[in-house]
């Protein structure tokens, strides 16, 4: 049990024996103002709990508990059973001249047992150390700890770095974001601002070199969260106050807000098409989608030079942007259908991704292609086995109006590539078949063959990165080229996503035989039929796309349907749309520009 600390520095108050907590007069779920009045912060951090190692605290909490608290949440740590121990531990102390609440998560290490038949502990052999903890248990840890935080209305929330100050970043800025803009402000949820907690280095010889590292990867790491949750916000917009138009004006807007804080040499244009634009350049997918609503169509061009020095050469990013899909003619079931506002989640990220690299000063060229429009049914809407006539010539049979993602983005790909890119890349909640395949977990990779033959550096060789580059320095991620091998674009994007723990999947195209062979009166269909029309369908969509791309360029498409929005509770991020792979694509090309490599190794390519 605990008693006041020596020198006055705080009250631990115990409820129990395997949990502290304060009273709910002190902090309660539901009074908030009180917390705000008295300025009380909060600091999130965890122990780990192991077979033989019990009660390892985290860096920050450590250097609390030793300094100041007198040792107190160790000990109480040591006394309890590993079966009693609780969700959360809460304490309240006086330190540095504030109030803390301090947020202490669990973490279980379990035992495994090794090929030998020996029990050792997971993950690694030997002491239980922060270092060999699982990235997704930190993040579990860290985003309870922000939302408990939030639900007890702290002014501030510190949070302990772990030993990796990006993930901690970003990690907490998920967990504390809430599309709730449309809500009661007295119903909204606190969002007080989110810190690095780095008194622990006060005392360190190398203190001020360690600190600069880690504020610059904390920095990072808010910059991808950041960018995450404007996509999450975007893509939760209902469709009725999200329209083309006013998607196209908050792309603008969220661009030249992120230009105004970057510094350097970079630029940027964004032109917005109308519909008149998009007439005179027959681009007839997207004008063909658009019939049936009446939203008129937009086509917004983002062009980013961070990287004057190479103006001929530039990454060319594609994204899905159907504001609201009803399924047109062949109109979808109502159960689940609002959730198609975010269907054009595609536009969303890649706007997101250049909004991080712009922020990041990543030297890189990227030119964006985002068709936006309305999929709904009326007197004029496209119909079933309508034919219409791409930018590129070819003709489609349209069989299912509801497949419409795929044609705003064959003329998006083929209006791209006109532009002579380095890479091709889109991504767009194209298919319903991905969820089937990979769940919620990964997103579907699909490619042509160049990119799996291609390695990374033939995209984009890289400049000369300094060791000022403190933005670089600190994410940990530079590689020498000359010492390892260059991976493949496949092997970098599966690498990126581990390391971000938003992975991808590899997946194949499929069935181009059998689309064109489906269509009767024109040269393609825009879905398989007869026997195949219930198979591989987002193998089947990919096929459709790289038919508008030319061999010769190397082009990825990302079918991000099944990751648009969570399932089931997850700590990390709140109910909703996810934002997902804005955080990967950003730490792909952040790399790829500064170093022409991302470090994959040998087993990440075979992801």
């Amino acid at each position: 049990m605990f008693s006041k600390m020596r020198g006055g520095l705080g009250l631990l108050v115990p409820a129990s024996l395997g949990r502290i907590c304060l009273s709910k007069r002190h902090f309660s779920e539901e009074g908030s103002e009180y917390q705000r009045e008295r300025k009380v912060a909060g600091l999130v951090g965890g122990y780990a709990v192991q077979r033989h190692n019990q009660g390892l605290l985290s860096p920050a909490i450590a250097y609390v508990d030793e300094v100041f608290l007198n040792g107190g949440i160790k000990d109480r740590i040591s006394k309890c059973c590993l079966s009693k121990i609780g969700a959360m531990d809460l304490c309240n102390a006086t330190f540095l001249q504030s109030q803390y609440c301090i947020v202490c998560n669990p973490l279980i290490i379990r035992s495994v047992q090794n090929k030998e038949g020996d029990l050792k502990d997971d993950p690694g052999q030997g002491p239980l150390s922060w270092r060999r903890i699982y990235h997704d248990k930190l993040q579990m840890c860290i985003g309870r700890g922000v939302q408990t935080l939030q639900r007890q209305g702290v002014s501030e929330i510190f949070i302990d770095p772990f030993t990796d100050a990006e993930m901690a970043a970003e990690t907490a800025h998920l967990a504390a974001y809430s599309f709730d803009e449309l809500k009661n402000p007295k119903s909204r949820v606190n969002q007080p601002p989110i810190s690095c907690f780095t008194a622990h280095f006060d005392n360190d010889p190398d203190g001020f070199q360690t600190r600069r590292k880690l504020l610059a990867a904390w920095n990072r790491g808010r910059v991808l969260a950041q960018a995450q949750n404007q996509a999450r916000r975007w893509m939760e917009m209902p469709a009725n106050l999200f329209p083309p138009e006013v998607f196209a004006h908050e792309i603008e807007e969220a661009l030249s807000e992120a230009l105004k804080s970057a510094a350097g040499d970079a630029s940027l244009t964004v032109e917005v098409h109308d519909k008149m634009w998009i007439e005179q350049q027959d681009v007839g997918g997207v004008l063909g989608v658009a019939r049936g609503s009446t939203r008129p169509p937009c086509f917004v061009e983002i062009n980013f030079v961070g990287d004057p020095s190479r103006l001929n050469d530039h990454i060319a990013l594609v994204g899905k942007g159907v504001t609201f899909d009803s399924g047109g003619i062949s109109i979808k079931p109502s159960a689940g259908m609002g959730d198609m506002r975010a269907d054009m989640g595609g536009a969303a990220v890649i706007t997101s991704v250049i909004t991080g690299l712009i922020q990041l000063q990543t030297p890189i060229n990227i030119r964006a292609y985002l068709p936006l429009v309305e999929n709904m049914p009326d007197g004029n809407a496209i119909r079933p086995g309508d034919v219409i006539r791409m930018a590129s010539g070819t003709t489609v049979q349209v069989d299912n109006t509801d497949a419409e993602g795929r044609l705003i983005l064959a003329d998006a790909l083929h209006y791209a590539q006109s532009r002579n890119p380095l890479f091709l890349l889109d991504a767009a909640t194209l298919t319903g078949a991905i969820s089937v395949s990979l769940g919620d977990q990964y997103t579907g990779l699909f490619c042509n063959r160049i990119v799996q033959q291609r390695n990374i550096s033939n995209i984009w060789p890289p400049g000369v990165v300094g060791v000022s580059d403190e933005t670089s320095v600190a994410s940990g991620t530079a590689t020498e080229t000359s010492a390892v091998k260059i991976p493949t674009i496949i092997g970098s994007l599966n690498h990126c996503g581990l390391v971000k723990n938003d992975p991808f999947w590899h997946m194949p195209s499929l069935y181009f035989k059998q689309l064109k062979e489906s269509s009767i009166d024109a040269d393609i269909a825009n879905i398989t039929g007869g026997a195949f029309s219930r198979l591989g369908g987002s193998g089947a969509a990919s096929a459709f796309l790289q038919s508008f791309v030319s061999p010769r360029i190397p082009f990825v498409h990302l079918d991000i349907a099944g990751v648009m929005k969570t399932v089931g509770d997850d700590p990390g991020m709140r109910r909703g749309m996810t934002g997902r792979p804005t955080r990967p694509l950003i730490h792909f090309f952040d790399q790829l520009a500064r170093y022409g490599s991302t470090k994959a190794s040998d087993e990440d390519e075979d992801v």
